[in-house]
């Protein structure tokens, strides 16, 4: 298993002391929506590394998601905000490198892909090709008597572990060779002591998850349904907390009796926040079977309410901390379950669209989903 992370490098070429960069960088996350918190109330942490040697600076987050949209932009904006040139440096698995490059003071910007790239990057042959670094925009940043053939050479040697390419590049470009190849989990656990560390910490008003406003509901993935076993769909709120809810299953099948419900609950955390954390007590629900009122289309159904159950809080996706790890991890945590038990009584194959409609502000908050019911 090889080493993966991000960091965004940024060139301090005005040399402002710690503390001043440190107010800029803060203004700009205030611009965010993010203000300065203790490490007890933090939502989003950050790493400055300084070097005595060195013109730039390094920075590192736990919410960077390595080679994603989000990561570039933030690059982007650092660039922008900070009126420098700033390059996010991520390593893949020690088997990939990729360079982005923003420089605000020449209006320049360039893309960088090293080490085993065949195959894993879907792109044609001539954008990898361009993706070797583009002259003009790196000359600028070679430290003094250093060329660009020098660069170039560093970065077609191919390596044991890619993330050496940083550390040799780093001389040329005048940054530091040790905060370039590390993260904030070499800081935290090989080298807490560092002197030229900084830790940042920020909150958001904002809630990670919430509890007032309609109730508003979304499936996690689909499902495959099979004949006669019990099966599982799961779905969770992005919206305000509500009590009572329907589940409404409707397909062709039902108007000739050709599937037939024989079972139907609902489970759901009994503490999600406790449960983000190995939890796994849960809440178990259920109701009476009965026909549903046909859909606009003549399909046909069966419902089930559920005036006991109550929503766990809604997850909140626009929130600074969701990062897609963090997002995926909340869903599971406070995902419902609904279990049904569907037979076959006729042909082989049919598709279910299956409905969860909160019993307060349903007409915003109904999600649906749809599912082939197929025979073992």
């Amino acid at each position: 298993m090889g080493t993966t992370f991000s960091t965004i490098q940024i060139q301090n070429q005005r040399q402002p002391d710690s503390n001043t960069f440190i107010k800029t960088f803060t203004k700009h996350m205030e611009k965010k929506g993010l203000i300065a918190a203790t490490h007890e109330s933090a939502q989003l942490s950050f790493y400055i590394a300084f070097s005595d040697t060195s013109n730039w600076i390094t920075l590192s987050s736990p919410e960077y998601d390595i080679g994603s949209d989000s990561f570039k932009a933030e690059v982007q904006g650092l660039a922008k905000a900070l009126k420098t040139c700033c390059i996010g440096t991520s390593v893949f698995d020690s088997d990939i490198v990729s360079l982005e490059l923003f420089n605000y003071i020449n209006k320049q910007e360039d893309t960088v892909l090293l080490g085993r790239v065949d195959g894993l990057y879907d792109m044609p042959e001539t954008e990898l090709e361009q993706a070797k670094g583009n002259p003009e925009c790196w000359k600028p940043l070679l430290a003094k008597d250093r060329t660009w053939e020098e660069l170039a050479s560093i970065w077609n040697t191919e390596y044991l572990f890619e993330e050496e390419v940083l550390a040799k590049m780093a001389p040329l470009l005048n940054m530091d060779a040790q905060n370039i190849a590390a993260d904030y989990h070499y800081w935290n656990e090989i080298d807490p002591d560092n002197t030229r560390l900084i830790r940042l910490y920020f909150t958001t008003s904002e809630p990670e998850f919430i509890t007032d406003g309609a109730t508003k509901l979304a499936f996690y993935f689909g499902a495959n349904l099979v004949s006669s076993i019990e099966n599982i769909m799961t779905f969770y709120n992005i919206g305000g907390v509500s009590k009572g809810l329907s589940v409404m299953i409707y397909g062709d099948c039902f108007k000739n009796n050709e599937v037939e419900i024989n079972a139907l609950r609902i489970e759901r955390p009994k503490n999600p926040r406790i449960g983000r954390h190995g939890q796994t007590d849960r809440d178990c629900f259920t109701a009476a079977l009965e026909k549903a009122n046909p859909l606009p289309n003549g399909q046909h159904g069966v419902a089930a309410h559920f005036f006991d159950y109550e929503f766990c809080e809604g997850i909140n996706m626009g929130h600074p901390s969701m990062k897609v790890e963090k997002y995926i991890n909340a869903v599971l945590a406070f995902s419902s379950t609904i279990f049904i038990t569907a037979t076959i009584l006729s042909g082989e194959k049919h598709e279910l669209s299956v409905y969860v409609i909160p019993h307060s502000n349903w007409m915003e908050g109904q999600a649906c989903s749809t599912a082939d019911l197929c025979k073992a």
